[in-house]
């Protein structure tokens, strides 16, 4: 799939946050670094004891990213 989905990528314009699980067997490490590579504006945050549900796994820390990505200067 990743092949596919990086020329669309890099095209992106708007601040994206990735938050990403080091233990996820799902979706591997590597894509979430490759994709944030390509897209500016991107950010990558990623949580130690977590797999492929950060959400569910680490609320706490999934809730703080969040409010900061949404109050940080600039936001819409």
């Amino acid at each position: 799939h990743w092949p596919a989905a990086n020329p669309r990528l890099s095209v992106l314009r708007t601040r994206t946050l990735f938050i990403h699980g080091r233990r996820d067997r799902v979706v591997p490490s590597e894509h979430v670094t490759r994709a944030a590579r390509v897209m500016p504006g991107s950010t990558v945050r990623w949580l130690d004891d977590c797999g492929h549900f950060p959400h569910i796994e680490g609320p706490s820390a999934v809730n703080a990213w969040l409010r900061e990505l949404v109050t940080e200067e600039g936001s819409p």
